[in-house]
């Protein structure tokens, strides 16, 4: 019935909605049919495989699952669409979108401020520089939206990207923790921590992006797609590396806390 839907571009457009309750049906049958689970979900996969073989079919499928995942009827067929949308590959753009919009962005000066430093060891005394944490921020934020711009065009060599970032590094070597760590570093961990995020963008969601920006239809969705890191992250980074500490020649050990939700992973797997 699903793939009888996908006739043409004109006919799938008629007939979205008969699709999406058919689809909604088999997602009852994998979620409360533990029997017919793997044959159910099998199905499904080779129906949304079917669309993208039609050069319309990616567009067709970020719009089923975003009505799936943005569904209110019912408290059942709300769970029903939410396991679709997580369980089946092909709607990881929608994942992402919701992920950028849903996570909570005050904007950076106010995160700042907000931020609280506890002595935990005899002799420590600092305060975060706020002002210094936000400077080494701004100088993150223009290199990473430059890079992005760049390297966000299909054109353009990722390994040259990788290559620039490695010289950057390559140029802090060797690394004093006791006494290099001045604003010359800083500097530099900035511009290499902008590089770093802009690779993982581009390479996480810039085909997403492309592939959204290409279809006039949700073109203006292109940018949600896109993975980038959050304020919070960037400035649990920033500080960890220094910037804003009252230390102004060496590295103090540091035990950070960020709240449920904002991204420990992707800062674990940036430093």
């Amino acid at each position: 019935k699903a793939r009888g839907c996908l006739a043409s571009k004109q006919f799938a457009k008629s007939t979205k909605d008969t699709f999406r309750r058919t689809i909604i049906e088999m997602g009852f049958v994998m979620t409360e049919l533990n029997r017919f689970k793997l044959i159910t979900k099998d199905t499904m996969c080779s129906v949304l495989e079917e669309c993208l073989q039609y050069e319309w079919g990616y567009n067709y499928l970020f719009e089923l699952g975003l009505s799936l995942q943005t569904s209110e009827c019912g408290e059942d067929e709300k769970r029903v669409c939410q396991v679709i949308v997580a369980e089946f590959n092909h709607f990881k753009e929608v994942l992402t979108m919701v992920w950028n919009e849903e996570t909570s962005q005050k904007p950076v000066e106010d995160t700042v401020r907000h931020i609280a430093e506890e002595a935990i060891s005899a002799g420590y005394e600092g305060q975060i520089d706020e002002e210094e944490l936000l400077k080494y921020f701004y100088i993150f934020e223009e290199n990473y939206k430059v890079l992005l711009g760049h390297f966000l065009d299909p054109e353009a060599d990722l390994n040259d990207l990788v290559f620039d970032v490695m010289n950057l590094v390559n140029e802090l070597k060797p690394m004093d923790f006791e006494s290099g760590w001045g604003s010359t570093t800083k500097y530099a961990l900035s511009k290499i921590l902008a590089g770093v995020f802009a690779l993982f963008t581009v390479l996480k969601s810039g085909e997403s992006y492309h592939r959204m920006e290409t279809a006039g239809d949700v073109s203006n969705l292109a940018t949600k797609l896109l993975m980038k890191p959050h304020n919070i992250q960037v400035l649990t980074l920033l500080h960890m590396f220094g910037c804003g500490s009252s230390a102004q020649c060496g590295l103090n050990s540091q035990l950070m806390q960020i709240r449920t939700g904002e991204g420990k992973s992707m800062i674990v797997g940036a430093a």
